[in-house]
Parts: C-alpha cells; sequence; structure tokens
C-alpha cells in the first residue's frame, strides 16, 4: 500500500511539474511590459525573437503611443489583452524552442482579442488598433489571427 501511495504521489508531482503549475520567475511581471524581458532572460530567443522583436515591442507601443488616443473601455482591451497573452506564455510548455514558442504566442493572440471584448469595443477604437498594427497586417499569422478575430464578430 505503502508502495502505491509513493508511486501516486511522484505521478502527481510529475504532473504538477510538467504543466507549469509551479509559479515561473516572471509570472510577478503579469500585466507589465517588463514580462517580456524577464521571459526572454529565460528563452534567450535574442532581438529578433518573439519576446523582444513582438511581444515588448508592441506591449510598450500599445501603452506609450496609442493608449491614450483610445476610450476608456479601449485602454481596459489593451491592459486585459497583455494580461491574457502573458498568461497564455505562462502556460507553454518550459521546454519550448524559441521557434514553438512564437508559434504558441502567436496563435494566442485571436483568444486573448476577443476575451478582452475586442468586438465590443467602438468603431474608432478598433481603427485605431488595426492602423496601429498596420506593420504586422501583411504576415500570414497576423492576417490568420485577423480572420478569426473578425469572424467572431461578425457572428455574434
Amino acid at each position: 500500500m505503502k508502495k502505491l501511495s509513493l508511486s501516486y504521489f511522484l505521478m502527481l508531482a510529475s504532473l504538477f511539474i510538467s504543466h507549469k503549475l509551479i509559479a515561473s520567475p516572471c509570472d510577478k511581471y503579469i500585466g507589465q511590459c517588463e514580462y517580456y524581458l524577464c521571459q526572454e532572460s529565460e528563452y534567450h530567443c535574442g532581438e529578433k525573437g518573439y519576446l523582444i522583436h513582438f511581444g515588448q515591442h508592441y506591449c510598450e507601443n500599445f501603452y506609450q503611443n496609442l493608449n491614450h488616443e483610445l476610450s476608456p473601455k479601449g485602454q481596459v482591451w489593451i491592459d486585459n489583452v497583455r494580461t491574457c497573452l502573458q498568461n497564455k506564455m505562462e502556460s507553454f510548455e518550459a521546454s519550448n524552442s524559441c521557434r514553438n514558442l512564437k508559434k504558441q504566442a502567436y496563435r494566442s493572440h485571436s483568444d486573448c482579442y476577443l476575451k478582452a471584448n475586442f468586438c465590443q469595443l467602438s468603431f474608432s477604437d478598433k481603427k485605431k488598433i488595426i492602423a496601429f498594427l498596420k506593420p504586422e497586417l501583411w504576415k500570414f499569422r497576423t492576417q490568420k489571427e485577423g480572420i478569426q478575430v473578425l469572424y467572431q464578430c461578425l457572428k455574434n
């Protein structure tokens, strides 16, 4: 019976560890742009990697250059999307490569935009957000995520 209990305990412990239920060193930065710098110190993807080139870049630019142009509801949307994207990243496998991290991160964007109520934003806020993302709109992965958001907005 003791062997079974110990085996059961070890199995549960390995599940907790493998699914990142243990807090990461970066979770204290969730909701802040510094989160991406902390993750970069863990992953080492470099200046052209998702964490710095996209995550940190847009996190800071949304806050510094777009936030003041949006309605109060749009400003809350930015905060909620940032927090959602970072929480999603916390659930990624710890052994993730930079390439897989980038794929998973991009895939989480449409879900976070929708959970933060993009569809309920004013036309003016939506237009400003889309215009702000213009440099990314030519990329297939951005188009794919955008189509998913558009589809859900039209569906509801």
